[in-house]
């Protein structure tokens, strides 16, 4: 058994991998619905989408061998405020 790597997903290269990865690991899966890559780029652009003005997201992606899988994490700096509420 290999060792799983794990990388942080910096460039704009390891971004479009990223968003890529579902792409080709469903691809012949006849039950997958494909977002439009589109609007998953937007969602995840930080300067594009409003939510990260008050919000952080880090992502990474996985592989060992042949499988792989990737990670994304948000933090929400208004979530307490909102449950306090």
């Amino acid at each position: 058994m290999s060792e799983i790597s794990v990388i942080p997903v910096e460039s704009d290269y390891d971004k479009k991998r990223f968003i890529e990865f579902p792409y080709k690991l469903y691809a012949n899966d006849s039950n997958w619905v494909e977002p439009l890559r589109f609007d998953v780029k937007n969602n995840l652009d930080t300067k594009k989408n409003p939510f990260y003005s008050h919000a952080r997201l880090k992502m990474w992606i996985a592989h060992e061998e042949r499988r792989g899988g990737r990670q994304g994490c948000s933090n929400n700096k208004r979530q307490p405020q909102l449950l306090s509420q």
